[in-house]
């Protein structure tokens, strides 16, 4: 089965390659020995208009120079006639000049003249004349002599047209002959090259087609049902129709795409390894480009004027192989700000190649419009909280200073009064800490002796905890570096303090802090050997108010709030913070901090 099947596809090509080479072969010949006898008829065609313009020129510049230099009734103008020009006439009005030689004897000149009015324009053509039986060359102008206009009448003797024309058509014929068959030649190496490629398309007709398959195409073929060329027409109309298919359900796909990211809210900006944009949704382009709505092919810096944004999206397209995420306040047009939240992926090809990035911006202005607003609101309470409890903790130290001989359940209920307003005033210190840290927009910076900082911020802890058992293991892998020194000393002394709080109930508190760094950022550890917390509590342990244990800590009390204060501090420094906790052994806390700030 499988022998018959190859012997079939090749008698196939075989007898392809044969009809193919045939007429190809023969086409070409054809065209060729065509090509050939047009050229033979255009170049006798030029070289008889050469000669001819030769045998005028001559003559026409024989007759100048005499008339240079001599009358025009001289009787040697006629001098002039030789064996190619046999007649030359010039008239003026009146005046006639005529010169001719014996072929003309006994032809009256009006005879001879009215053959020029067979030229119709031309100021030569070769003519027939039947009363001397013989083709002559007739050539009209006009000349100036003597500030008058002479038209000139010259006929010449065609033998030497001919004569030429005869030695032109041997020496054509010499060199045809071996120029024909060298075409020859090459038509059917041409005809050759030709079947192959032709051959090759069928066969891949035969693997692609839905309409030929290898047994009718022989049948096909065999029977002169249709050329080749028949075949590879209706094969590609058959294509043509498939791929306006696909075009159109492609159009339909895309089209839906298109609509999906129009939709979207937030703006959507991919852009090129070169920083020419590929897309833009139209949220995009009405938030940033004031004076197009078409922004494709232009440079995303063509569109995008903040400073500090086109850094970010450089610093993004030169480490495509990451995610970066930040915030940005955007002055979009005069006095009108927003805030957005920009998170860029690389965009990859097939391959996993980066071939650029796209940038996501959420819009967050009317969410820092709300949170300004409870901002706003945190820190007006909580002054005008503070100060009826800072009156109430004085009146009560004030009644406690009156008289010495209070019972024990009293001196209770005065120590509870104090106590909770000390809670109240530490909740709404901690609340208007938040709402200052949220609302910093610009971090001072500047360059920290981590040594210092780090000893400094544990000795002032542990002042509030002199009754616990608390050992704290300092390491320094890093020296210094360039930070806000404030924020970064509230960082150690809330996750310490938080360590010691939440891990009274050992014995021997031990706190581990170090620091370290690589080429692009520092990194400070804090770990403890806690209770540890559950992985379930894990995700919230920095939101507000969110506490792991409501029971914990009830000496030391506590608002719910340190560990976002923490948070939102490390990420107005540009940082991560991330934490790693096991029950019964300890928790770590684990912050990024960036090398690249400048102060």
């Amino acid at each position: 089965m499988v022998i018959e099947s190859l012997t079939t596809k090749h008698k196939l090509f075989r007898n392809l390659t044969w009809r193919i080479f045939k007429r190809f072969a023969l086409v070409q010949t054809i065209a060729m020995a065509l090509a050939i006898i047009l050229t033979i008829l255009v170049a006798r065609d030029r070289i008889n208009k050469v000669a001819a313009n030769n045998l005028v020129s001559q003559s026409r510049n024989h007759v100048n120079i005499f008339l240079r230099y001599n009358e025009i009734n001289d009787p040697r103008l006629c001098n002039a006639l030789n064996d190619d020009l046999i007649y030359l006439a010039l008239f003026h009005a009146t005046e006639q000049y005529i010169c001719k030689s014996n072929n003309f004897d006994g032809v009256k000149n009006q005879d001879i003249l009215r053959v020029f009015d067979d030229l119709k324009g031309e100021d030569k053509k070769l003519l027939y004349n039947k009363r001397l039986n013989n083709d002559f060359l007739y050539y009209h102008s006009e000349i100036t002599f003597a500030e008058k206009a002479y038209s000139v009448y010259m006929i010449f003797n065609a033998e030497k047209i001919f004569q030429f024309l005869v030695k032109t058509n041997n020496s054509i014929l010499i060199y045809i002959f071996p120029i024909f068959i060298i075409s020859t030649l090459l038509s059917l190496f041409g005809a050759m090259k030709m079947a192959n490629p032709l051959r090759s398309i069928l066969s891949k007709i035969i693997s692609f087609s839905n309409i030929y398959t290898k047994d009718n195409l022989i049948s096909e073929i065999e029977n002169s049902t249709q050329s080749e060329w028949e075949i590879i027409e209706r094969s590609i109309d058959e294509s043509e129709y498939t791929n306006r298919k696909l075009l159109s359900n492609l159009k339909k796909e895309s089209s839906k795409f298109y609509t999906l990211l129009e939709s979207i809210s937030d703006s959507i900006l991919a852009i090129d390894s070169k920083g020419k944009i590929l897309f833009a949704n139209n949220a995009f382009v009405s938030s940033f480009s004031k004076r197009t709505t078409k922004v494709d092919n232009l440079n995303y810096i063509d569109v995008i004027r903040n400073h500090d944004l086109m850094k970010f999206i450089e610093s993004s397209l030169t480490s495509d192989s990451y995610s970066f995420s930040a915030e940005f306040a955007i002055e979009i047009s005069e006095g009108k700000k927003k805030y957005f939240y920009i998170n860029t992926n690389p965009l990859k090809d097939t391959a996993g190649n980066s071939y650029g990035i796209v940038c996501i911006f959420h819009d967050l202005t009317s969410l820092k419009m709300a949170e300004k607003m409870r901002s706003d609101f945190v820190a007006n309470v909580s002054h005008e909280i503070r100060t009826p409890l800072t009156a109430i903790k004085g009146y009560v130290q004030t009644i406690e200073s009156i008289r010495a001989d209070y019972t024990e359940s009293e001196k209770e209920i005065l120590q509870t009064i104090v106590h909770n307003c000390d809670r109240l005033t530490s909740l709404f210190n901690d609340l208007l800490s938040l709402s200052t840290i949220e609302a910093i927009n610009e971090v001072e910076l500047s360059e920290i002796n981590l040594h210092e900082l780090t000893e400094q911020s544990i000795s002032d802890t542990l002042q509030s905890f002199k009754d616990l058992q608390v050992q704290v293991n300092t390491t320094f892998m890093a020296n210094e570096f360039i930070s806000n020194p404030k924020m970064v000393e509230q960082i150690i002394i809330n996750l310490v303090s938080n360590a010691i709080k939440y891990n009274e109930s050992v014995s021997d508190i031990k706190i581990d802090l170090r620091w370290e760094e690589n080429e692009h950022n520092t990194f400070l550890y804090i770990a403890d050997n806690g209770p540890g917390i559950a992985k379930e509590h894990l995700p919230r342990i920095f939101e507000r108010f969110y506490r792991v244990d409501q029971s914990r800590n009830r000496n030391y009390g506590g608002t719910g709030l340190g560990l976002a204060i923490v948070k939102h501090l490390v990420q107005k420094l540009g940082g991560k913070i991330s934490v790693t906790s096991e029950v019964n052994i300890g928790t770590t806390f684990k912050i990024q901090f960036r090398k690249d700030l400048v102060s």
